[in-house]
């Protein structure tokens, strides 16, 4: 019998000692105390500690530190076989690499299935990155990159640019198709579970099949609509020159569910919905937070005083409900009833667009002035993060608890965190998952 180990500055060290059919893994760390998972159960043992009589076969050792980034690997063990792995702890919120592309980074983020990045630019270019932060490849638009790209469910790549267009791209960055949607587009494409593209143009709504043509077109919606888990799409309607809005709820074919007015308040800047399929969304100018049923009837406003400080953009929602909202210069969050549960105040820059929640619970915020905090449950800091540059879209967050976000400094940011991707919540971030889809379920 053999028997290795590697003991680590800080990190964590595994060691498998095989006797005969059944192995024992012998788990080191420093500093110590750190939770060990055999195959996703937590163990009743803490590092420095030995795990005895385990099958042989493939297992997934994951060993978790509070305040140290994840770390996990899936092995097999043959018989007779010693297997000595060793894995390194980061701090959380610690930078983990960061890629410059000389231009501000000018569109949201999104991930790929296989964990490439994707982002727009400035400089007319969609990028696409490796995870270890390398170049993937890349597609020069005839306008600078907005709005948040989104992936299809064969991958394909959607996103808009200032020069009229929404593209189609697939791997590795080859145009499919195009479609000119008007002279500025400050919208983002959504997915329907069929692949039908929805993008708000110059003219309303447009529903495009997978290649690019046009299905049914709605007039008068300006923001980007969101998906029920039933293919109900939610957007707004104005009349032109009109100070009256309404929530409309379209059916798949583009026939109209239903209206629901709000007056003089408009949609900012696309509604979530959540697991009973309510729709909230936030109005200006008169900063209310609006929730309504799934048959069109108003469930509850919010009152003046929800809201600390003006301007918040679209709620995320937590997994018991709650709704976290950005305004002005601070995080609110509230019950599923419109009950205020606690602010917490920023002491730098303005917020942007919505607070994109983590699988263990964390809240993950970006503002105007470049920093990326993170909260608790609670609303109490637990690390914040400062790039040199504004930050304009929400952060992401990779299964490996990776934070990506990009800077006006030209640099996308990946740091560490403990976070294994996005809670499992009905909507965690903006445009509801990592795709972009827009679309309520599973993406």
């Amino acid at each position: 019998m053999k028997r290795f180990w590697i003991l680590l500055s800080v990190g964590a060290v595994i060691t498998l000692v095989v006797c005969g059919r059944r192995t024992s893994i012998e788990v080191i760390s420093n500093p110590e105390g750190a939770d060990v998972y055999l195959d996703d159960t937590l163990t009743e043992e803490k590092t420095n500690c030995m795990l005895k009589d385990v099958e042989s076969g493939e297992h997934t050792i994951a060993v978790r530190l509070e305040g140290y980034s994840i770390w996990e690997e899936t092995f097999t063990l043959e018989e007779g076989e010693t297997y000595t792995v060793g894995a390194i702890f980061e701090e959380v919120g610690s930078l983990k690499w960061k890629y410059q592309i000389g231009d501000t980074i000018s569109s949201g983020l999104a991930i790929g299935a296989d964990g490439t990045v994707y982002f727009g630019s400035f400089d007319g270019n969609l990028y696409a990155l490796n995870p270890d932060g390398t170049l993937k490849w890349k597609y020069q638009t005839g306008g600078w990159v907005r709005g948040f790209p989104a992936i299809g469910l064969d991958e394909t790549i959607y996103f808009t640019s200032d020069d009229g267009f929404l593209y189609a791209l697939s791997e590795p960055g080859v145009l499919k198709w195009s479609y000119n949607v008007g002279e500025v587009v400050y919208t983002s494409p959504t997915i329907g579970k069929d692949g039908t593209i929805y993008i708000p143009s110059e003219t309303g709504l447009c529903a495009l099949d997978h290649n690019g043509n046009l299905m049914w077109l709605h007039s008068n919606v300006l923001i980007t609509p969101s998906i029920g888990s039933d293919g109900t799409i939610y957007c707004d309607y104005s009349e032109p020159d009109e100070l009256y809005y309404e929530v409309l709820a379209l059916n798949p074919d583009g026939s109209e569910k239903w209206r629901c007015s709000i007056w003089d308040n408009w949609l900012w800047p696309s509604p979530a919905i959540g697991s009973e399929g309510k729709i909230y969304f936030g109005a200006l100018p008169n900063e209310f937070l609006i929730a309504v049923n799934p048959d069109g009837s108003i469930d509850w406003i919010s009152d003046d005083t929800l809201f600390a400080c003006p301007w918040f953009g679209s709620p995320t929602i937590g997994i018991d409900g709650t709704l976290y909202l950005n305004s002005m210069h601070g995080l609110c969050a509230v019950t599923p009833t419109g009950t205020v549960k606690w602010f917490y105040e920023t002491s730098e820059g303005r917020l942007v667009f919505s607070p994109t929640l983590g699988f263990d619970g964390t809240i993950y915020l970006s503002d105007q002035d470049g920093v990326i905090y993170a909260l608790n449950t609670n609303g109490e800091e637990r690390w914040k993060f400062q790039a040199s540059g504004e930050i304009w879209y929400p952060p992401v967050i990779a299964s490996d608890g990776t934070i990506y976000f990009g800077s006006t400094d030209g640099y996308l940011y990946a740091i560490y965190s403990d976070s294994r991707g996005l809670a499992n919540s009905p909507w965690p971030k903006f445009q509801h998952d990592n795709q972009n889809t827009g679309r309520a379920g599973t993406p």
